[in-house]
């Protein structure tokens, strides 16, 4: 299951605890929304973290490149 759906999942449990709100544990309603809080930032900072990953990995490209270009030069 996607994270985008778990996290719709969720709010609209939210919504049915609030709607319920006898049925149900006082704060779930609260413990549904801090989760679904908690799913998308993780996603916002595992997006940051593939962009820096990809940064690195394109400058260890450019200085292989580099050293394999020095290498070739001293022969």
């Amino acid at each position: 299951m996607n994270n985008k759906f778990v996290i719709e999942d969720l709010r609209d449990f939210r919504e049915w605890a609030e709607s319920n709100i006898f049925d149900v544990p006082i704060d779930l309603p609260d413990v549904l929304s801090r989760a679904a809080d908690i799913i998308e930032n993780m996603e916002k900072h595992i997006e940051v973290l593939q962009q820096e990953v990809e940064t690195y990995r394109k400058r260890a490209e450019y200085l292989t490149d580099t050293v394999i270009t020095l290498i070739g030069k001293e022969d």
